[in-house]
Formats: C-alpha cells, sequence, structure tokens
C-alpha cells in the first residue's frame, strides 16, 4: 500500500513539476495590452493599425516564471496566420521586438500568434514534462 502512495505521489509531482503559475505581460508601445497567467487565445487577441506600427517603439514580453522553472530555458515563437513559424528567438525573463521588425513581419501576413515555450536547461529533464506552447497574445493588423 506504501509503494501505491508513494508512487501517486511521485507521479503528481512529476505532473505538476512543469506546471505552475506563470504569467505574463505584454507591452506594445508601452501600453499594456495584456497581462494574464491563462493561455486564451479569443480573450488575448488585439488589434493594432498600421499607423502604430509605424511609430518607434516596441512589443515588450515578460515572462514570469513559477520557482520550478526559474532557470528553464525560454523561447517565444511567433507564427503566421497559416500556423507556419515566422519567428524565434531565446529569451530570459523579457525580450522586445521593434515595431519596423513586426511591421517586416506584418508585410507577409495580418495576424501573428505570439507563444511562449518553457524547457529545462537539463536535457535529461525534457521527458518529465509534456512541452507544449503557451499562447500568450495575437496581433491582428488593422488599417
Amino acid at each position: 500500500m506504501k509503494t501505491v502512495l508513494l508512487t501517486g505521489l511521485i507521479l503528481i509531482s512529476l505532473r505538476s513539476f512543469g506546471q505552475g503559475s506563470d504569467s505574463w505581460k505584454i507591452l506594445f508601445n508601452n501600453q499594456e495590452i495584456v497581462y494574464s497567467n491563462l493561455s486564451n487565445e479569443p480573450r488575448h487577441t488585439r488589434s493594432i493599425s498600421k499607423a502604430e506600427i509605424k511609430k518607434t517603439g516596441f512589443l515588450e514580453v515578460l515572462y514570469f516564471t513559477h520557482n520550478s522553472h526559474f532557470n528553464w530555458f525560454k523561447r517565444l515563437l511567433v507564427y503566421d496566420e497559416n500556423n507556419n513559424q515566422v519567428y524565434t528567438i531565446a529569451f530570459n525573463n523579457s525580450t522586445r521586438l521593434s515595431n519596423s521588425f513586426l511591421k517586416s513581419l506584418f508585410a507577409k501576413t495580418k495576424r501573428l500568434v505570439i507563444y511562449a515555450l518553457v524547457e529545462p536547461a537539463d536535457i535529461n529533464k525534457t521527458h518529465l514534462i509534456e512541452q507544449k506552447r503557451t499562447h500568450l497574445c495575437t496581433l491582428v493588423l488593422n488599417d
């Protein structure tokens, strides 16, 4: 009985090992457009105008990790409307994409979907958790 209980506790702790209360804040031209800890694409879809993207500025992603993810490897993934990955960058806790760079990405699509992928720095632990991308926000370019 103790073995079954111990095995159950280990499985539960391994399952929750990759989960936590990660949260993120997205700023566009120094204005907060998303602050959340739940992945929800309809709720985190934001429209931006061509005039806003022409301004000097940037999109900033601040990612606050759960303690168990403190030294984990983080990547920001950007996909187009056809679910093709158009950009990826490694980051620690924050990263910025300039408006001019976003404008170049929007030249090929009207919709950019931004995800984060958090992976253990120790490659031997990657099999312990289900790795999935977390939707941070979707940007839709309007006229």
